[in-house]
């Protein structure tokens, strides 16, 4: 009787496969198995969110047809019974692939929701990354890069509390972490960061992320997903069960150990994947992390966390400021000018003492809005005070005859003039970050120029790149002028683009004279910038416009006394909220709004 042929053998002789490599001990023989770049490839993008896990199979099959036979193709293409299953193709490759990934699993909690489809309210499973969690399996299953993503072992952490203590942060005075002997080895300080991103046409995603505030690690390395849920099927309510969670592990990661009790201070229950743990230290050597910062844009802080917004009466979480027209001297909220100012600044303890917000990430112990730090990205660079000076100067240099004046040359030309002698300036400086266009439509309405403030709007790396090019470019231009409207569009320009540089190349502490410098170019830049204000309405001409940004980078740059604004800009953070989105929006297909976020965490 014939042998019947089964597993590999069948699948050989139908020719779906090729033959397997020959035993253990030949292998030995003949040296270590190459890894396959195709593989790593496919997986990567697949990890990503970039290609389905169908489409990975059939990239996969495609190989081994043209010849290819490394295992680990082949494992990729057999997945969903060699896709006559496609609906089990992402959950083999998660088996055989991920299997070994020994970070911890996402924490399921029910909160109320909306259901998209009824409107109606519905409770559903958010799954979440308990922070605690994350930072015990770290340390205990990847030692080498639990000490290198919290910037232990070397010192980093003493010379960063010694640095703070002597820049006399208010935040350090009777900090609950102080209460323990050794804090300054073992506490290392994180951040929060939040924000909103687009994943469809109709839809958003809300994202809170976490990390290391020294880590200077590439994106995917250096944030951490908290927890992520749909606006359209989100409501505070949602929110409120998520964070009821996430305070309770914030808790645990100042702490240093696992909870002995519930969110709800109730007993654990023995079947609880927390119980076993009750009590014992999140890592050997006691490590432990304390939220020192939390990081995002002004809409995450007032309409998210509920800190005042921009266009109240009293719009600064900071200072004593007003927004009313007619203001107590000295407080205006657009009173640009540092030498005129008069605000009263809140201290750390006065904000605990009287918070401005009743969001739990406000309760937890030493933590006030004095944590939350103002956001360079969006301050200076994205839509920021970048974009309004930029866009001025183009205005002024396109349209230099003034409103109601015919244009000697065409706006246009003009500008074909600038940008040429840009790209000049972008190859001398070897920049690679480039503005590759510049059109008129990006800074005004080229048929009414001067019914709109002039602001340029481009992106944030875009921004912070044309600055220092455009820089020599504008002293060609106005040398020798006696304009001294040009003077003061040339030094305000280059004493911001001093500024930012000075931040670059400072420590995560400014010193003493870094901190002085830095006052100065930001007064400089100040008192040009009105001056200029003040021009421009007298010559209607709609640039120069003051905006709420003007007032906090006021506080950037009083705040960059106790930590360099570079360690706390969300480039990274931006980068990390656009990955989650691509990978929400690629399992997002055939799936309910409120069902996403449970898949996106065990991805």
């Amino acid at each position: 009787m014939a042998k019947r042929l089964r597993g590999w053998e069948l699948e050989y002789e139908s020719g779906r496969t090729q033959k397997p490599r020959a035993s253990k001990a030949l292998e030995k023989a003949q040296g270590p198995v190459v890894e396959s770049v195709l593989a790593n490839k496919l997986l990567h993008l697949w990890a990503k969110g970039t290609l389905s896990a169908t489409l990975l199979r059939d990239l996969a099959d495609c190989a081994l047809q043209d010849g290819a036979s490394h295992e680990d193709l082949v494992a990729l293409a057999q997945t969903g019974n060699w896709g006559a299953q496609p609906g089990n193709c992402h959950k083999q490759i998660l088996h055989h692939f991920c299997a070994n990934v020994k970070i911890c699993d996402g924490y399921e909690v029910e909160v109320p929701c909306i259901d998209p489809k009824t409107s109606k309210p519905a409770l559903e499973n958010a799954s979440i990354f308990l922070p605690h969690l994350m930072f015990s399996k770290l340390g205990e299953n990847y030692p080498a890069l639990f000490y290198n993503l919290f910037s232990f072992g070397k010192g980093n952490l003493a010379d960063f509390w010694k640095g703070v203590a002597k820049s006399q942060d208010d935040k350090l005075y009777g900090h609950p972490m102080k209460t323990t002997a050794g804090w300054q080895d073992s506490c290392t300080p994180i951040y929060v960061h939040g924000d909103g991103v687009d994943f469809s046409n109709n839809d958003s995603l809300m994202v809170f992320s976490w990390g290391s505030l020294l880590s200077n690690h590439s994106t995917l390395l250096s944030h951490f997903l908290l927890a992520c849920f749909p606006k359209s099927c989100g409501t505070s309510s949602t929110w409120e069960a998520i964070w009821k969670y996430l305070h309770w592990s914030f808790q645990a990661l100042a702490c240093g150990h696992h909870p002995t009790l519930g969110p709800d201070n109730e007993p654990l229950e023995k079947g609880s994947i927390f119980f076993p743990m009750a009590g014992q230290p999140l890592h050997q050597k006691k490590f432990k992390g304390v939220l020192w910062s939390i990081i995002g844009d002004h809409d995450f802080f007032s309409n998210t966390l509920g800190l005042p917004h921009w266009n109240s009466k009293a719009p600064c979480w900071e200072c004593d400021c007003e927004n009313r027209t007619p203001c107590t001297f000295g407080k205006g909220y657009k009173t640009i000018c540092l030498e005129k100012q008069r605000f009263k600044i809140w201290s750390h303890q006065e904000c605990l003492d009287d918070p401005f917000s009743s969001h739990a990430i406000f309760a937890l112990p030493g933590v006030s809005c004095k944590n939350v730090r103002g956001d360079p990205l969006h301050i200076l660079f994205c839509k920021g005070l970048y974009s309004h000076l930029l866009g001025s100067i183009l205005h002024y240099l396109c349209y230099h005859e003034g409103p109601g004046q015919r244009q000697a040359k065409k706006p246009w030309e003009r500008l074909s003039i600038l940008f040429t002698q840009i790209q000049v300036e972008y190859t001398k400086q070897e920049c690679k970050n480039r503005l590759t266009n510049l059109r008129l439509s990006m800074f005004t309405d080229a048929q009414k120029p001067w019914k709109k403030h002039a602001s340029l709007d481009i992106k944030a790396a875009e921004a912070r790149h044309l600055l220092p090019a455009m820089i020599p470019v504008l002293q060609k231009i106005f040398a020798g002028t006696e304009e001294q409207c040009e003077q003061h569009m040339l030094t305000a320009a280059t004493s911001l683009e001093k500024l930012v540089q000075l931040w670059d190349t400072a420590g995560i502490i400014p010193t003493p004279a870094e901190y002085q410098q830095s006052l100065d170019l930001a007064d400089d830049f100040l008192k040009r910038y009105e001056w200029l204000n003040k021009w421009s309405l007298e010559k209607d001409r709609m640039s120069f416009h003051i905006v709420p940004k003007h007032h906090s980078f006021i506080h950037l740059v009083w705040n960059s006394k106790h930590l360099n604004p570079k360690y706390h800009w969300c480039f990274k953070a931006e980068d990390f909220v656009g990955q989650v989105a691509r990978l929400t929006s690629s399992v997002s297909m055939g799936v309910s709004a409120t069902r996403l976020p449970e898949g996106c965490t065990k991805i």
